[in-house]
């Protein structure tokens, strides 16, 4: 009977320590998602909005900013690479090279089924092929593989667009919107639910734009011409 008593007191304590230790695993594996969820909107947010800010405000190629409700394409500017500088041959250089990108925002897959957070970007050139020899065939590489999703971590992107005066869902303008909200969130909303009453954490950041013209300030009776312009206002977000 001691035996026997020794022996479940043994296995009741083995059973309540392997209990809180998947429980205390479990956690972790919470936590660790959260993190990587918290830090991944963080960092889209802020490439984001350092890429919106250099977007040019007069360019050849218009509209330079365009997008919906679920995607976002724009052109930014950056500093041409060191193959710019270097001279091939005759002191030609080696290939087109510009400060001009196009970059894209989106959710890959479709509506149902999305696959994560998509970033594409690409050079506004065009690369001429040189013409193939007479007698030979023209033969065309690969198409090139689609870039895997910058997270999957992130399931839902909104964009929402202010012109100044209120909130549109798209943009196809010449002239660049005041502002731009980003919403992120891990899960979408069921599509019944509204956006104020969303089930799951909600990532919301209103992207100012610099180069928008109608963002300079201007002088009138009660201001002074060196009094900035104001963001554009942010909804309350919701709470999680």
């Amino acid at each position: 009977m001691e035996i026997l008593l020794a022996i479940s007191i043994a296995v009741g304590l083995l059973m309540v320590v392997l209990y809180f230790y998947q429980q205390s695993a479990n956690f972790r594996d919470q936590l660790l998602v959260e993190t990587e969820r918290v830090s991944s909107a963080r960092l889209i947010m802020d490439r984001l909005t350092a890429e919106l800010r250099s977007v040019p405000g007069r360019c050849y190629y218009t509209p330079a900013l365009s997008g919906s409700a679920t995607m976002l394409q724009f052109i930014r500017t950056e500093v041409p690479s060191r193959a710019a500088w270097v001279s091939g041959q005759r002191g030609r250089s080696a290939g087109p090279e510009t400060d001009l990108r196009l970059v894209k925002y989106s959710l890959g897959g479709d509506t149902t089924n999305a696959s994560g957070l998509m970033r594409t970007e690409e050079p506004m050139v065009t690369k001429l092929s040189g013409k193939p020899a007479e007698g030979a065939t023209a033969t065309t590489g690969p198409s090139p593989a689609s870039p895997p999703p910058l997270t999957k971590v992130l399931q839902y992107l909104n964009f929402r667009y202010y012109d100044g005066t209120a909130w549109q869902d798209s943009w196809n303008s010449e002239q660049l919107p005041r502002g731009i909200q980003v919403s992120l969130a891990a899960n979408p909303p069921s599509t019944n639910s509204d956006t104020s009453q969303f089930p799951a954490d909600l990532y919301r950041r209103v992207i100012f734009i610099p180069s928008n013209g109608s963002n300079r300030s201007k002088a009138t009776n009660s201001e002074s011409a060196d009094t900035p312009a104001e963001p554009p206002p942010a909804e309350p977000t919701p709470s999680p």
